[in-house]
This record gives C-alpha cells, sequence and structure tokens, in this order.
C-alpha cells in the first residue's frame, strides 16, 4: 500500500475543460473542478502484486477552489485487503493565457494511521490549443518511515481529436526511480464522460513491473 500511495500523492481532481489534462494522468493540471459542481473519477489500478479500487469525487464550491475525498481498497497479492482514503484542497492562483499554476495540500490515510502529508505546485501551459504541458513540483511526509521526499512529475498531452486525447508523462520522487506511463482517453456527450486507460513502468524496473490503469469519469456543468 505504501508504494501504492506513493504513487498517486500528487493525484487531485481535474477540470473536463481540457480533458488531456485529466486522468488517467498523474499529473495533475491547474485547472479546478467546474464552478458549482462536483465530478467523479473512479478507476482500477495494478501493479506487481497489487491492485487497487479507487473512487475521487470534488467539488467547486466557488471559483477559485476546490475540495476532493476520496478512498481507495488495495488488494495486495497473498494478504488481507486494506482501505484508505485521500483529503486535498486545491486552489489556482494564476490564469494568464497560456499559464496557469495552482497550489494544492493534503493528507492520505491507511486503515486508522493519517500516514502521508503532501503539498505541490501543479503548472499547466498551452504550447496550441490542442498540445499542453504539465508540470507538478511538491513535498510529502512518510510518517511510517519519518521521511520528507521531494516529489515531482511532468507530462505532454495531446487532444488527437475532440472526443480523444493522448499524454506520455514521467513520475516520481527523490528516494525511488520514476516511473514512466502514457495512456489516453475517449470523451462522450461533450466531455461529460469519459472512458480512460494507462500503461507504464518503473524506469529501473522490468516489463514485469509494468503498471496498468483503466477508468471511468463524469465531469457534468454546473449543477447549483
Amino acid at each position: 500500500m505504501k508504494r501504492a500511495l506513493a504513487i498517486v500523492s500528487i493525484v487531485a481532481a481535474h477540470n473536463a475543460a481540457h480533458a488531456a489534462g485529466g486522468r488517467p494522468m498523474t499529473t495533475d493540471d491547474a485547472a479546478l473542478t467546474n464552478t458549482h459542481s462536483c465530478q467523479m473519477e473512479t478507476w482500477l489500478q495494478h501493479a506487481r502484486g497489487d491492485t487497487q479500487l479507487w473512487l475521487l469525487p470534488a467539488c467547486n464550491p466557488w471559483g477559485p477552489f476546490e475540495a476532493s475525498v476520496g478512498a481507495v481498497v488495495d488488494y495486495p497479492q497473498a494478504a488481507r485487503a486494506s482501505t484508505g482514503m485521500v483529503v486535498q484542497g486545491k486552489a489556482q492562483w494564476l490564469d494568464v493565457t497560456p499559464v496557469q499554476v495552482g497550489i494544492a495540500a493534503g493528507a492520505q490515510r491507511v486503515q486508522s494511521l493519517w500516514s502521508l502529508y503532501y503539498a505541490y505546485v501543479p503548472m499547466t501551459i498551452s504550447v496550441t490549443s490542442s498540445t499542453q504541458v504539465h508540470a507538478n513540483f511538491g513535498w510529502q511526509r512518510d510518517r511510517i518511515a519519518s521521511e520528507d521526499q521531494f516529489t515531482y512529475a511532468a507530462a505532454l498531452a495531446h487532444d488527437l481529436s475532440r472526443n480523444l486525447n493522448a499524454f506520455a508523462e514521467i513520475v516520481g520522487n527523490d528516494s525511488a526511480a520514476p516511473i514512466v506511463q502514457g495512456g489516453g482517453a475517449v470523451l462522450f456527450r461533450g466531455g461529460v464522460i469519459q472512458l480512460d486507460a494507462s500503461f507504464g513502468r518503473p524506469v529501473r524496473g522490468t516489463w514485469r513491473d509494468f503498471i496498468y490503469s483503466i477508468g471511468f469519469e463524469l465531469y457534468p456543468d454546473a449543477l447549483w
């Protein structure tokens, strides 16, 4: 569970306005959930000897801020299932075309222990109307190991068409080899519904260490 949580320590809710910036990327974008709306992301992630099922809803009660509370059920090989949760707040403090910058902070809980605290700065640069570069730089505190780590992530996302996008990214921290992965998403009903998938592995691993995910998301317009 610890390795899996480290992988998703910079996962947050995303805005559907430009779908290439949301799931299935691990790299967060600087956009927010639609104002006066809530969204839902759910996905299954499998790594060697471990499978997780995630549910991550998020709401934006007012323009510059969103909050998310998520849950995960972890199924490690030859071990009992465990549960965890994540809470996060995210704000956008710069939105000047073509650059967006935000700030996010949160905590993760495994069973009854809040084991990880983190904060990071997400940045999005729109290279063209269909291509974006995303970058995250942050910090996380592992209470179990009593370690502080620098975290980073970078992704290149491209809209292949109005309803299809793809991405490639690298995600890691200063105490372990990074993970590289790629994937894409298919959008339906103007981006309200999304199906996606990703596939990758640690840079120093083998193909037996692959990680993949499949997901389903809802990104409605304003609900109130």
